[in-house]
């Protein structure tokens, strides 16, 4: 049995370390790399390396290293000249340049990698480039064909015999086992080509069978990782199955899965015990820093006030009453007694407006144990409570080792360190009673990291400039193409039952996931209508939806919109006649078919379709990839909330007033920090539009004074283009029916 790749290369790198004594920051850096890549490729087993890694890896350590590629050395401008002194007007030239221009590469210093080009042709879509699919598929195969094919075609399982065919074949007979057969067809067959049996099969061959899948260049990583764990998944259902027993395989993990038991686990035990006992209470609210909850404050405190008596007491003492009645409501909700807020601070309690959401107790706490973690397996470090892991010195080598293995390569500039930092600062100041002096640097430490901006994040903005007009057409019909494309389904699924001799209703054709796709439409014309955040569509409830005649609009309480507390307005989001005939038609007839079996209470408008009681989290992650196969641009939820008011601002920057209002700011100066830019670049584009004008209008200067330049004769449009010389830059493309641009002439 061979070694794996990834085992092979890792003992390599480990043995060259061990003879050296570097380190693997300074391994990578004398190979060119960033600090944590030699790191990256020990730490994760399944991890394989780009060429340009391995061949950095090679020119370093001056030896050759295993790998799972053919490697090949030539450039894509070396290919591009073997192309055209083949033959000059070979269409594969143009598609080189167009791979250069969109992937941000040289043809003349990048190496040409058959998996470089099959992941760029996996992170985008064919709208990212305003292509057909046919052409977006044209363009991948003219591109793949001009790189050395993949690896021989291996047998499949129809071309074996014996025990893993017939496996293969029961497989498909068995009900339970149905969707794993046509997975299994490439795993047994490569298990009939290594010589293995069931029994021997182990956790080593599914990494080895990976890097077969990986190196037969069709498939991206991200693909066959999931077939492999699907393959892991197999097994283990298989080794408990009552039909297969015999077979004997083993019930085998992912490769990839965590375990139980966390490296570094043992060492931050007893401070994430601390934490969770003791911090986290804290910053929620519910104990002081000593640990004292509020119910035994308050008895102290009543305790230890005197007894005040007198006429107007009456015949009881006012203060033991209170004593009384405080200890028979309890801590319960309203009953419980306001506490005052200089004596909760003086007792080491956070004020009501200093206290920490959950979501942001539990953020923290992965951070901190991430971090600590590291640094005790790599450094060696531990801290036992949270005093030392507050130190200054000690949270600096957190955050330098954070950065180390995740540099910033897109240079946005991440606000992960100064978060993670800024929350720091509480901790140490107001928990561990830090010295002024560590929260003071601890502060700057948080300064310094902080990224210089403020508003919209520039990543975020990167992704909202990506919004041409096009684009924004589309995305503001999303809905309308999602119902149409429902409805095609729908379609053929009554042809197809025609021709069965069935006539079912249409409700009848709906299932769980196409009634999935009418919630992303419907939630779509929620979030344009009033650019919602993501909690308050995902946690509707039928209950919020108000009707008049034939409008819907849905109320958010006050109490639920961050921002607002009780006796603000309610958030209204309406929607429009035809948006609010589609959410009618989805809960009298589509909604039915998302509930799981014994889910008709659900009192959520989106429930979910896998937890019983629960509401759809994953709604708008699956719009969101919608969203970018059919405008060509990404982005996560909360961008749409950005994205509206990006829109209607480029198009009416006087709007501000009304998108503050939209989306629910406080301030209008919370609306200018977020959208300033905008502004700039609107007189940006108009000073352009101003300049092309008066060009337009320029007299020619080789015509005599006085003579404006000619103007272009109305027949040269884009569909009557004349012939442009080769070596000329091409600006745009002719665009096809459907608004997307044609492939480029030869060159």
């Amino acid at each position: 049995m061979t070694i794996p790749f990834s085992f092979e290369l890792r003992d390599t790198l480990r043995a060259h370390l061990a003879a050296t004594g570097a380190s693997k920051a300074e391994l990578a850096r004398a190979c060119g790399l960033n600090e944590g890549a030699v790191a990256k490729i020990l730490r994760n087993p399944s991890y394989v390396p780009p060429a340009r890694v391995m061949e950095a890896l090679e020119a370093g350590l001056g030896v050759p290293l295993p790998s799972p590629f053919q490697r090949k050395t030539r450039t894509w401008r070396q290919i591009s000249d073997e192309l055209a002194a083949a033959d000059p007007h070979d269409r594969r030239l143009s598609r080189i340049r167009w791979l250069m221009r969109n992937a941000g590469w040289t043809a003349g210093r990048k190496v040409a990698d058959r998996q470089e080009v099959i992941d760029f042709f996996s992170r985008h879509r064919p709208a990212t480039f305003d292509l057909a699919p046919s052409t977006w598929a044209t363009y991948k195969s003219d591109l793949l064909g001009t790189l050395p094919a993949p690896l021989a075609r291996t047998p499949g399982i129809r071309d074996v015999t014996g025990w893993a065919r017939d496996t293969y074949d029961r497989i498909g007979k068995c009900r339970d086992l149905r969707d794993y057969h046509l997975v299994s067809g490439a795993f047994l067959a490569w298990m009939h080509a290594e010589g293995l049996q069931p029994s021997d099969l182990t956790e080593k061959d599914m990494l080895r069978y990976h890097d077969q899948r990986l190196a037969s260049g069709t498939k991206t990583e991200r693909a066959v990782k999931h077939h492999v764990q699907k393959c892991a998944a197999l097994t283990r259902r298989i080794a408990v199955h009552p039909d297969f027993t015999d077979l004997g395989f083993p019930a085998l993990p992912s490769p990839w899965s965590r375990p139980a038991i966390l490296p570094g686990e043992a060492e931050i035990a007893p401070l994430m015990e601390e934490f969770d006992t003791r911090v986290a209470p804290w910053l929620l609210g519910e104990r002081s820093a000593s640990g004292e909850t509020r119910a035994t404050f308050l008895a102290r405190l009543d305790a230890a006030s005197p007894a005040k008596t007198g006429a107007a007491a009456g015949p009881r003492d006012l203060q033991s009453v209170l004593s009384r009645l405080r200890g028979e409501s309890g801590t319960k909700g309203v009953h419980q007694r306001p506490m005052d807020e200089d004596e909760a601070a003086a007792a080491g309690f956070l004020t009501r407006n200093r206290t920490w959401a959950a979501s942001t107790v539990a953020s923290y706490r992965k951070s901190l144990a991430a971090f600590a973690r590291r640094l005790a397996i790599e450094e060696g470090i531990v801290c036992p409570s949270l005093r030392e892991a507050t130190e200054p010195d000690v949270v600096e080598a957190m955050v330098l080792l954070t950065l180390r293995d995740n540099p910033d390569a897109e240079g946005f500039g991440s606000a992960y360190p100064s978060t993670f930092l800024g929350r720091t600062v509480k901790v140490a100041r107001d928990y561990a009673r830090q010295d002024e002096k560590a929260v003071e640097k601890l502060k700057e430490l948080a300064s310094g990291y902080a990224p210089k901006r403020s508003g919209i994040a520039p990543r975020n903005r990167a992704k909202l400039e990506e919004f041409s007009t096009t684009r924004t057409t589309r995305f503001r019909g999303l809905a309308t193409d999602i119902l149409r494309d429902v409805k095609l389904e729908i379609a053929a699924r009554r042809r197809k039952a025609h021709k069965r001799g069935e006539h079912p209703a249409t409700v009848d054709l709906y299932d769980r996931a196409l009634a999935c796709q009418v919630m992303q439409a419907i939630a779509h014309d929620l979030l344009l209508a009033r650019a919602p955040r993501s909690e308050n569509v995902l946690a509707a409830r039928l209950d919020q939806v108000r009707w008049r005649e034939s409008r819907a609009t849905l109320v958010v309480p006050a109490v639920e919109v961050k921002g607002r507390e009780a006796g603000d307005p309610d958030l209204v989001i309406p929607l429009g006649e035809e948006q609010s005939a589609t959410l009618r038609a989805y809960l009298d007839h589509v909604r039915p078919k998302a509930l799981r079996p014994g889910d008709a209470a659900n009192p959520y408008l989106f429930p979910s379709p896998k937890k019983p009681g629960a509401h759809y989290g994953a709604l708008l992650n699956a719009l969101c990839k919608q969203v970018h196969a059919r405008t060509g641009a990404e982005l996560h939820p909360h961008l749409y909330r950005h994205l509206v008011g990006w829109i209607w601002l480029k198009e009416d920057p006087d709007a501000l007033p009304h998108v503050q209002r939209l989306l629910g700011h406080r301030s209008i100066a919370t609306t200018m920090r977020y959208y300033a830019e905008i502004a700039d670049q609107v007189a940006i584009d108009a000073w352009q539009k101003f300049i092309s004008k008066e060009k337009a209008n320029d007299p020619d200067p080789t015509a005599g004074p006085g003579v404006a330049r000619p103007v272009p004769p109305a027949h040269a449009s884009q569909n009557h283009a004349p012939h442009r010389d080769p070596g000329a830059i091409r600006v745009g493309g002719q665009r096809g029916a459907q608004g997307r641009t044609k492939p480029a002439a030869r060159a």
